[in-house]
């Protein structure tokens, strides 16, 4: 069976063409690849020509893939790799971390978690500047600029490199004061009796899943109150307002304090994967490296511990 000749220009092409899809952008691209965005997008189209079906669908405002572009992907991004890791012997790859770092994070995990870790990190890299935005919206990592995004759930973006750093569990709470008020419920299946603080971010949190003999059940609830803010919630819930079910990292020390009480320990409602989101494959800049380094070895023990 008769092969086509290798073209080393097919390597460049996949590695340019991995790098518009991780920016959405030509013009993005080329300046992470320090090239024209002339010569980028000629030689993603030769590749394209070469094998005969196109990649990407470009607008003036943003650039998506098209079907054969999606399955390519994840080879190009391979490539890209190989490519990074062949340059890695170079000698800036071996200079201390230095620069501007810019991380976006979750307003409350950062302010109770992330302050001392972060305080050290910035001790041990001196040449590095930290430039911190919290928000608990999600964002566009490429399109925002930023170099390292700290994420809780889950990340489903082949563009993107996920590293996870802990995993934190959540549970529900109350108030002694509401229980004393209510009654505790023994069972998921009670609290649609119970006023239920629903966490909105991701859409109207109507049903809380809960594994119950051996499997999953979703109990529909519902409450006079619902927020896009985790840290309000619990506050409504010390103050007796009602149920929540939240991350443990954000109601350990009032559970601890006594000003909540855990119910339905005995019916897990589900893990929370904290993770550190970059789009830099797998050969990240010395800083980011040394940033997901420091984040992981930080959590390797997560600071709030069990749930009690």
């Amino acid at each position: 069976m008769e092969t086509l000749p290798f073209d080393p220009d097919d390597v460049a092409g996949m590695v340019m063409f991995a790098e518009v899809a991780r920016q959405r952008s030509f013009t993005r691209a080329a300046a992470v690849l320090g090239m024209s965005k002339s010569a980028v997008s000629a030689r993603v189209a030769r590749l394209e020509q070469g094998l005969g079906a196109r990649l990407l669908y470009r607008t003036s405002r943003r650039v998506d893939l098209t079907t054969a572009g999606s399955a390519l992907l994840p080879i190009c991004l391979r490539v890209a790799e190989a490519a990074a890791d062949a340059r890695a012997v170079s000698l800036h790859a071996a200079q201390e971390p230095r620069g501007r770092l810019r991380l976006n994070a979750p307003v409350s995990f950062s302010q109770r978690w992330l302050a001392v870790p972060l305080a050290n990190f910035v001790a041990n890299f001196p040449l590095l500047e930290l430039e911190i935005t919290l928000q608990d919206d999600k964002v566009d990592l490429v399109g925002g600029g930023w170099d390292v995004v700290v994420r809780l759930g889950r990340v489903q973006d082949a563009a993107l490199t996920v590293r996870r750093f802990a995993v934190d569990r959540l549970v529900c709470v109350a108030s002694p004061a509401y229980l004393r008020r209510r009654g505790e419920p023994r069972r998921p299946a009670e609290l649609s009796v119970h006023s239920c603080l629903r966490y909105t971010k991701a859409g109207p949190d109507r049903e809380w899943s809960f594994d119950e003999y051996g499997g999953p059940a979703a109990i529909v609830v519902g409450g006079p109150v619902a927020s896009t803010d985790g840290g309000l919630l619990v506050a409504l819930g010390e103050a007796g307002a009602g149920v929540v079910r939240a991350p443990w990292f954000l109601v350990a020390d009032a559970v601890r304090a006594g000003r909540l009480h855990r119910v339905l320990a005995d019916y897990p409602c589900g893990d929370l994967p904290c993770q550190v989101v970059h789009a830099h494959g797998r050969r990240p800049p010395a800083g980011v490296r040394a940033l997901l380094d420091h984040l992981v070895e930080s959590f390797r023990v997560p600071p709030w511990g069990e749930p009690t």
